[in-house]
């Protein structure tokens, strides 16, 4: 039986792990992706979170395939290191742009099993689990918006590769490796692997190729709406395909559609409402949980981002999307690993409603430079997507109302524990 200092060491590594391997995928697009998918159509394809998310989740379903079979001593602590160390590898050894987002899709996928794996059948962990990676989904972005080296993640010219750095700051990664190393002496407890379980790495190897083919910045208003569609099909299969289980991949899936939208973290006291809001979904979720109510929440969020940067929209994305958030993935219960681990990837890679939703103003595209005679060379228009904007707002909303929906219909499926 597991002591109170087990447990909480299990809490905080699964925090950790969830946290940092969210991070780390929603971090993998270089700073000019959109240059990337206009000029080179193949080696773009493996620069957005889409195809990291997919390597994340074969990663994890390896991991928790090897736990399964080798329920030992030390697997969850050398999955955590492990994972850390992959994330590590930038700063130690040369690794090009395209290169580096299957690296952090790798060390991401290491990290979130091992945490999963804490997690499993100990609801505190769990809510320690979801709580680490709704900090990822929230103060990722955050720290995006922070200093940082602006060609950190350029894409390179070819014959000449450009080396960017870990996706996730050392600090972060080092601390990560201390408490897993803190869990080694820890077993897991005996799971079986869902017979589906491989379903969930095809819907999501099916979601990179529906941004790469149709949903990219290249796309026009209809070719990504057809992507934003395929996506909800192959996560909605994959969900009712996984029985009860299904309702905590909706959940992510409805979490995912709010990225249509965002906010400028242009202030301090943001931080500490939305970190409030975080503890204030996990509350609800124990007293009153409903995964149904909490998309329908998650997409009057959506809705709000038809008036972005205003006070209204402010409020929605710092304070009632990370309660919200939290609220909808807790509810859904403590699922098996495979789906725990899935389940919280899903909303870092949905990349056509975070990256390539139409956004409101067009955009625009000029030189850095001036020309020789001192005039400033006029930026020019691609052409397509600023009137569209409620478009991509309308579907992101239906996305999450819809997955509400399956929701349902996953919770009445009884495999192995009766539907509340």
């Amino acid at each position: 039986m597991m002591t109170r200092r087990d447990r909480l060491s299990a809490a905080s590594a699964a925090a950790a792990g969830s946290f940092t391997g969210c991070w780390a995928v929603l971090a993998t697009p270089p700073t000019d992706l959109l240059v990337a998918e206009r000029d080179s159509s193949v080696s773009s394809a493996f620069l957005n979170p889409a195809w990291a998310g997919f390597v994340a989740i074969l990663a994890a379903l390896v991991v928790i395939g090897v736990a399964a079979q080798l329920p030992r001593r030390g697997v969850v602590s050398i999955a955590g290191l492990l994972g850390s160390l992959v994330l590590l590898s930038p700063a130690l050894v040369d690794i090009s742009t395209v290169l580096s987002v299957s690296v952090a899709g790798l060390g991401a996928g290491l990290l979130l099993a091992a945490s999963a794996l804490l997690a499993q059948r100990q609801r505190g962990t769990f809510v320690a689990l979801v709580l680490g990676a709704a900090a990822g989904y929230r103060f990722g972005e955050w720290a995006a918006q922070q200093p940082t080296d602006e060609f950190r993640w350029s894409v390179g010219l070819p014959g000449d590769p450009f080396y960017p750095g870990p996706v996730v700051p050392v600090i972060v990664l080092v601390a990560c490796a201390v408490l897993f190393a803190g869990v080694i002496t820890q077993t897991l407890s005996d799971f079986e692997q869902h017979a589906r379980q491989w379903g969930i790495a095809i819907a999501a190897l099916a979601v990179w190729v529906a941004y790469v083919f149709f949903g990219d910045y290249t796309a026009s208003v209809g070719q990504w709406v057809v992507a934003a569609v395929l996506t909800f099909a192959v996560i909605a299969c994959a969900a009712l395909g996984y029985g009860r289980g299904g309702a905590f991949i909706c959940a992510g899936l409805a979490v995912g559609a709010t990225s249509v939208g965002s906010m400028a973290w242009n202030a301090w006291w943001l931080v500490p409402l939305a970190a409030i809001g975080l503890v204030a979904g996990a509350v609800c979720a124990w007293r009153v949980p409903s995964v149904p109510s909490g998309c329908m929440v998650l997409a009057l969020i959506c809705v709000s981002a038809l008036v972005p940067y205003s006070t209204l929209s402010t409020i929605a994305y710092a304070v009632v999307l990370p309660a919200a958030i939290v609220y909808t993935l807790l509810s859904s219960g403590p699922p098996d690993a495979t789906v725990s681990a899935a389940g919280l990837l899903l909303p870092t890679m949905l990349c056509v409603f975070s990256l390539s939703a139409p956004p409101l103003q067009p955009y625009t595209f000029g030189w850095t430079s001036t020309t020789p005679d001192g005039a400033s060379v006029t930026a020019f228009d691609p052409g397509a997507v600023g009137a569209f904007a409620p478009v991509a707002v309308v579907v992101a909303t239906c996305t999450a109302l819809l997955a509400g929906g399956i929701a349902v219909g996953c919770l009445r499926l009884r495999r192995g524990t009766p539907a509340e």
